[in-house]
């Protein structure tokens, strides 16, 4: 996906602030299971739900007021019961940040993690990195 540096995200140096990146892996997450054809609006009707345990970010080159990233969105790990992305943010072609988000699939009722189910998971590992 690509998105554009806005106003809104930036500090006053003109800097991407810190927390715009998680919000831009967040809808490449989303936009992720759109393509995989199980967007987020139809698993919300499910018995499970799928709560952030982990988001990093490492910063490695400049992102600025008006730039356009790229970010490329894959599964790095798919585990019993929780999945791992990988974000790679590029400048005009150059990296400038790294990321990842695992994600627990969660018993709704009883809020303790679940094994994957089996559709989901054969999706996720379809679409490994």
């Amino acid at each position: 996906m690509q998105f554009r540096v806005q106003f809104k995200d930036v500090d006053l140096s003109q800097r991407i602030h810190y927390t715009a990146l998680f919000r831009y892996f967040e809808a490449c997450d989303h936009e992720f299971f759109r393509s995989i054809e199980l967007p987020y609006k139809k698993l919300f009707k499910e018995d499970f739900s799928f709560p952030r345990v982990h988001v990093s970010c490492e910063y490695t080159g400049v992102i600025e007021y008006d730039d356009l990233l790229t970010i490329k969105t894959g599964i790095k790990k798919v585990g019993n019961s929780s999945f791992t992305y990988q974000f790679d943010v590029d400048n005009n072609g150059s990296p400038v940040a790294k990321g990842s988000m695992t994600i627990v699939c969660m018993d709704t009722a009883s809020g303790k993690p679940m094994p994957l189910p089996d559709y989901i998971r054969h999706k996720l590992e379809e679409n490994m990195i």
